[in-house]
């Protein structure tokens, strides 16, 4: 069963498909939050009392909106030509490391001095993060 959806992922008119059913997706999202948000916008100026402001937020808001809904989007069409490549990039794993190098165990890199890290079993500091911390040598 995962064999054949790894090549029904390989189709590009299926990932044409998945494509186009996140743009509508994106495009519903966007007009459901673009809504509340511009009767959210509409109220606080009326309130405040300057109504006259309404247009001017409702832009900055489409404005805002069409963004997110850009990057969201092109973030999606990433993951789903990676998927049809034969790896997620980004999504598994959880990290990027070179090809052949296993994972560095955790603290084992840099660290914060005063901060316990795995392994070391005592506190070398102390336990508040407001005294100037500095990065342990």
């Amino acid at each position: 069963m995962a064999s054949g959806a790894k090549q029904l992922q390989k189709s590009s008119a299926v990932r044409g498909l998945e494509k186009r059913a996140v743009k509508y997706g994106a495009t519903a999202i966007r007009g459901a939050a673009e809504g509340a948000l511009d009767g959210v916008a509409d109220t606080v100026a009326t309130a405040v009392g300057v109504p006259e402001a309404s247009p001017f937020v409702d832009k900055l808001i489409d404005r805002g909106m069409s963004s997110l809904q850009k990057r969201g989007e092109a973030a999606l069409d990433e993951q789903i030509d990676a998927s049809g490549r034969g790896h997620c990039a980004g999504m598994c794993g959880g990290s990027m490391r070179l090809a052949g190098h296993g994972y560095e165990p955790r603290g084992a890199a840099m660290r914060l001095a005063g901060v316990p890290h795995a392994g070391s079993g005592y506190l070398t500091g102390p336990p508040h993060a407001g005294s100037g911390m500095r990065l342990a040598s």
